[in-house]
């Protein structure tokens, strides 16, 4: 069992022998980690709370916060793609070239009390991916009485698990220098600003697909969503956010590989007005000063600490330009640092053109450019493996298309700002989940609608466009990249034709009935077929509205209709021809 010497650290004569080396507060510290280690190891999810080791000034976390947390591995059927119906803020490490491991944040329809979080890995450098396990605080198993196979077929329908208070979220993965693997992740409870508190878990063999992990354990409360930094010294200093609050960037150091821990300093946004999620990243220069970049309202902050993390500077605003969004700032093996940013380095551009850039002065003037996500994404993380191939994780829109999205590149490619070097991979997918997030939807039942009608089918060929069957993950429109989510099982591999948005145009080949999906003129009045349907002889079915994909504007109605061969039909914006 990892972490067995922290269950043994209670003895008088280990504390005596850190008091010694270490001074009184160290072994306040120790005391105080000892009890937290074991503990979690012992705990279950009913267990006690541990002491809550809290900044100076900070109210300290409650105790359903550190409460260890439950860990379901492998996950249950509940928690598959299939009902998650939100998803986002990922992280990423290398165990080696080729093993690969994510992290990310999921349930609910959002950020709230819902949130777990889930742990993925690859044996083949990110072109596959299992779900390995997941960290849900108070999740409880789902009744027998609930059919998850009809939910799997609606999607839309409720979610199965819907417990709390406890959200787990904020996950972060990190390989330390000894070789064990962190999984690190946040809880809080009483609310979206109560103060939170950091946990994790390790492995010392995380090139393993099924490692054997350590008992969750508690580490310190606050925030830490972004890897720790290893100085040259030796210290490892995890960056701990207390959002907004005075000294809300804080550093919390051990010297002892995580034996014990201390909060040895913080750096201050000064303006209220500035201050938001921190997200803050230190990395260490050749001269031992340390550059602090934090996340701010007007985009990236930064200080720099001449103590090692002791006292820092106020922070200002950095040279870069940057949304209020996360970015990623690292040294790499090389001696360069890496940093991904949302577009130029000079230019705000909103969460889109997510870019890796190079240094070669540590972070005083930035080199290259690889554009590594020309669409809206955000929270990006990164790794190096062992063969210097670096790899960025990213989310893709959190509630509709819920894609978790990985790059692979290396440091020739960033300098060239184009791919050069054989290796560079984009958009690879780590995981899509598929559940519909009907946060403000109240879907119609129809049950005033005709019957449906299966069959016969009619034959349709296109005058343009293409045909394809229906199923989860098609693309709907020739000229957009919408995807299909969510469709009644009646019609699903049913075939229909993929055209430009708004110009449907088709023969029929063979006598039968066609179907039409439409939004209501209720949901979408420029856009509704509606109107043309019925005035052309097509008949309401009795199906339940169906979201096809994100936004209360594509909730759809079946409309269908008998044709005959030899007739013609021509759709306008916008409606989906089904056969």
């Amino acid at each position: 069992m990892q972490y067995r010497i922290r269950m043994e650290m209670k003895t008088r004569k280990t504390l005596e022998k850190i008091d010694r080396v270490f001074g009184p507060v160290f072994v306040k510290h120790a005391f105080l980690t000892t009890i937290t280690f074991f503990m979690a190891a012992t705990s279950s999810m009913h267990a006690d709370a541990v002491p809550a080791l809290t900044p100076e000034g900070v109210e300290p976390s409650n105790e359903a916060t550190r409460t260890a947390p439950q860990v379901i591995m492998p996950p249950r059927a509940e928690y598959g793609d299939d009902f998650r119906r939100f998803q986002g803020i990922p992280g990423v490490e290398a165990a080696d070239t080729r093993r690969l491991w994510a992290t990310w944040y999921g349930g609910g329809e959002g950020e709230n009390h819902f949130n777990y979080v889930l742990l993925s890995t690859s044996g083949d450098g990110g072109e596959t991916w299992d779900l390995s396990l997941v960290v849900d605080p108070d999740g409880k198993e789902v009744s027998p009485d609930v059919d998850l196979e009809r939910l799997r077929r609606y999607h839309w329908a409720e979610s199965p698990r819907e417990s709390g208070p406890v959200r787990a979220f904020d996950p972060v993965l990190w390989m330390d220098p000894t070789g064990r693997l962190w999984l690190i992740w946040a809880q809080n409870s009483g609310g979206y600003w109560s103060t939170a508190a950091t946990w994790a878990m390790t492995t010392t063999n995380a090139g393993d697909p099924k490692p054997e992990w350590s008992e969750p354990f508690y580490v310190a409360d606050g925030i830490m969503m972004n890897k720790p930094s290893v100085l040259s010294t030796g210290e490892w200093l995890f960056p701990m956010a207390f959002w907004r609050q005075e000294g809300s960037s804080a550093v919390l150091a051990t010297s002892d590989k995580g034996e014990s821990w201390s909060f040895v300093g913080s750096a201050t946004i000064p303006d209220p007005e500035h201050r938001n999620a921190d997200e803050h990243m230190i990395a260490e220069r050749s001269d031992g000063s340390l550059l602090m970049w934090v996340r701010t309202m007007y985009g990236i902050g930064e200080t720099v600490s001449l103590d090692r993390g002791r006292t820092w500077e106020p922070v200002t605003k950095a040279q870069v330009e940057h949304p209020t969004a996360r970015f990623h700032l690292s040294r790499l093996s090389s001696g360069n640092w890496l940093l991904v940013k949302h577009g130029p380095l000079d230019e705000d551009v909103s969460r889109r053109l997510l870019t890796a850039y190079l240094s070669r002065d540590e972070g005083r003037t930035w080199e290259g450019g690889l554009l590594l996500e020309e669409r809206p994404c955000s929270y990006p993380d990164a790794a190096e493996a062992e063969d210097g191939t670096l790899f960025v994780i990213y989310d893709r829109s959190r509630r509709a298309h819920k894609e978790i999205l990985l790059a692979a590149f290396t440091e020739e490619d960033v300098l060239a700002g184009k791919p050069v070097s054989g290796k560079t991979r984009l958009g690879l997918l780590v995981n899509k989940a598929w559940g519909a997030n009907l946060r403000n939807y109240d879907l119609g039942s129809h049950e005033d609608g005709e019957p449906f009608i299966d069959s016969p089918a009619a034959v349709v060929e296109p005058v343009e466009g293409e045909v394809d069957s229906l199923k989860r993950g098609v693309v709907l429109f020739s000229d957009r990249d919408y995807t299909l989510h969510h469709l009644p099982p009646e019609l699903v591999e049913k075939s229909f034709i993929r055209g430009p948005m708004g110009t449907i145009r088709a023969r029929v080949v063979r006598d039968g009935v066609v179907t039409v999906l439409t939004p209501e003129p209720e949901r979408n009045h420029n856009g509704s077929l509606t109107e043309a349907l019925l005035e052309d002889g097509y008949f309401k079915a009795d199906l339940p509205e169906c979201s096809l994909f994100f936004g209360d504007a594509n909730i759809c109605t079946a409309y269908q209709k008998e044709v005959k061969r030899g007739d013609s039909i021509e759709l306008g914006a916008w409606g989906i021809l089904v056969f």
